[in-house]
């Protein structure tokens, strides 16, 4: 923030922004959508863990249920005033192949392919196409499925 702090003019804001990890919806059928989301869920919480990257400025572990406090409390911006909004969201229509690809893609899972292997990760993913199958009743990874994508915008205020 040593540059921000040099150029904003006093009482002028910086902003910066991040999504949650998105909820997994299923509308018509609200109890597989949210044995589904569980799933989702399940691997980022716990398979992958071990895995989610370690912020090199500061050693935070950034993980699937901490960014927004590490995005609103974590970073040390020289400015107190703070205001928060997270009024931004929505919904996205996707396959389960498509939600498998966006899984593989997080911080966590592409250490675990970097650390376990192009087909461990590969497998991973191939299992939890299948237990989301189970789950809808469908043979299809083209069910589509619906994600809640939300966002945080932490604004600080610089004092006059």
């Amino acid at each position: 923030f040593k540059e921000v702090n040099r150029i904003l003019v006093p009482g002028g804001v910086v902003a910066y922004y991040s999504v949650h990890f998105p909820t997994v919806l299923l509308p018509e059928e609200e109890e597989k959508g949210k044995q589904l989301n569980n799933i989702f869920w399940e691997y980022l919480d716990s398979r992958l863990e071990p895995y989610w990257p370690v912020n090199a400025f500061d050693g935070v572990k950034i993980g699937s249920r901490n960014r927004r406090d590490y995005y609103v409390n974590g970073i040390n911006a020289p400015f107190a005033e703070t205001k928060i909004d997270e009024s931004i969201s929505y919904d996205r229509e996707v396959t389960l192949t498509e939600l498998a690809r966006e899984l593989d893609t997080y911080g966590g899972a592409v250490n675990h392919r970097e650390v376990k292997g192009d087909n461990a990760a590969d497998d991973m993913m191939r299992e939890f196409i299948a237990r989301s199958k189970k789950v809808l009743d469908t043979e299809s990874n083209e069910f589509k499925v619906t994600t809640r994508n939300s966002f945080y915008v932490v604004m600080k205020r610089k004092t006059l």
